[in-house]
């Protein structure tokens, strides 16, 4: 840590202005003991969730889904696929209660779990849920983006969210997101069902 500190700053021009792009979960310098605040002349393009400016976290190119289904029309109101594991404060369990709570008591057909046809299920659902992971970001927002599927990234009520294009998620032309609570989280499903026309 104090070493890596040091060479950092040794190598690091007060004059220059320096911009780099992470992917790191825990961001730039990472685990190392200082805070980016002490270096103003560097500007980090982060995918992961730590930097100044959130840009994609990207795994693999993922196809246009073809299908033509309407919103309201297809099997799923709402899904998860993925793992239970990799996100704090047991947000990813809780938020799979909430969507699966949520289904029963507003008779919406939703589906949580992990396989291969993860693909296939978020074709026939109406949103996707795109949880945070052990970083503020997800590659899973991005997939859902790239196959022109609608995402509900789900971040931490204890931390921030960060997404790419936030004017975009703030204006809910790309996507919408929540925290992992069941008043922030129930209270989206809601509306999201209730103009789920909208959303064609």
């Amino acid at each position: 840590g104090k070493l890596v500190k040091k060479q950092f700053f040794q190598v690091l021009r007060p004059n220059v202005l320096y911009i780099t792009v992470s992917q790191n979960d825990e961001g730039v310098p990472a685990k190392d003991d200082f805070d980016l605040k002490e270096i103003p002349n560097l500007l980090v393009l982060s995918a992961g969730g730590h930097g100044h400016v959130a840009v994609p976290l990207l795994k693999q190119t993922e196809a246009l889904a073809s299908h033509r289904v309407k919103m309201g029309e297809r099997k799923y109101f709402a899904s998860y696929m993925g793992s239970q594991q990799h996100a704090p404060g047991d947000l990813r369990p809780a938020m799979t209660q909430i969507l699966t709570e949520w289904g029963r008591k507003n008779n919406k057909s939703t589906i949580a779990g992990e396989g291969k046809n993860w693909r296939d299920v978020m074709k026939s659902s109406s949103v996707s849920f795109t949880p945070r992971g052990f970083g503020r970001s997800a590659f899973h927002v991005m997939e859902t983006l790239q196959m022109g599927l609608v995402p509900v990234y789900v971040w931490w009520q204890r931390d921030l969210p960060w997404l790419p294009y936030p004017a975009l998620w703030e204006r809910e032309e790309i996507g919408f997101s929540a925290t992992s609570t069941s008043s922030s989280l129930g209270k989206l499903l809601d509306r999201i069902a209730k103009n789920i026309s909208k959303l064609e």
